[in-house]
């Protein structure tokens, strides 16, 4: 079996996260409209990634290694901070079987944005150090 130490796998989402508000707003308090909005993403980044990175990532949850998972959201209009959310997308990365856990035992994510003229999420996930 091949070394994979050092691996880094990067996905560029055409969509972006929704915020806290909107998670907690009546949009999203529905659980059929979580769970789409959910399988939406897991769907996107599934097929977005090739066959090597989709088995090393499924061989690095299933033993459990704990995983770094940076995520760059490029949106029309920033939003606060503390307002990005990141539930779906660790969600659909764990039901993917990407990661582990979505716990801190398991993973750890950094989130940043910036204005742009595209709407793009970018993840990259590599083994945490």
């Amino acid at each position: 079996m091949s070394d994979y130490s050092g691996q880094t796998v990067h996905i560029a989402v055409p969509r972006i996260l929704p915020t806290w508000n909107e998670l907690l707003s009546g949009k999203y308090m529905n659980p059929h409209a979580y769970r789409r909005l959910r399988d939406g993403w897991q769907s996107d980044m599934y097929h977005l990634i090739g066959h090597r990175d989709r088995a090393w990532l499924e061989a690095m949850a299933a033993l459990k290694k704990k995983m770094r998972v940076e995520v760059h959201s490029e949106r029309r209009r920033r939003v606060d901070p503390d307002n990005l959310s990141v539930k779906v997308l660790l969600d659909a990365l764990k039901r993917n079987k990407f990661i582990h856990d979505d716990g801190e035992k398991y993973c750890e994510h950094v989130v940043t944005q910036s204005k742009g003229p595209t709407i793009e999420t970018r993840i990259t996930i590599s083994e945490a150090k």
